[in-house]
């Protein structure tokens, strides 16, 4: 709820959202019981929408996200989460910055664990 706002104003400009659940402690964080901005449940999640919702409840292979994403536009990738996490994904986009034609960038926001 603290950043609904600012993600609806995100998507109504264009901007793919990915949210990564590596934990699911509570209810309202598993799958069943998740929904996106608009209302509807993770199972009705349209293919064309730009928040994407992925319940891993596991760390992801950080470097095989960060390469499948389109780059025919310029892109910004923001990592949150502990250190490793975070130095994982910096050095997968600096591999992914030596070829790309496309402006890229990198924020971190890391905590340590």
């Amino acid at each position: 709820n603290l950043f609904e706002q600012d993600m609806e104003f995100l998507i109504e400009n264009g901007v793919e959202l990915q949210f990564i659940v590596t934990n699911t402690r509570s209810r309202e964080t598993t799958p069943e019981y998740a929904t996106l901005l608009d209302g509807s449940s993770i199972e009705k999640e349209s293919k064309d929408s730009l928040v994407h919702l992925n319940v891993l409840n596991a760390r992801p292979k950080i470097s095989e996200l960060v390469n499948k994403t389109d780059l025919s536009v310029s892109t910004c990738f923001v990592g949150s989460g502990p250190q490793d996490f975070t130095n994982d994904m910096r050095a997968a986009v600096c591999e992914l910055i030596k070829d790309a034609q496309v402006r890229i960038d990198f924020y971190e926001e890391s905590f340590s664990m």
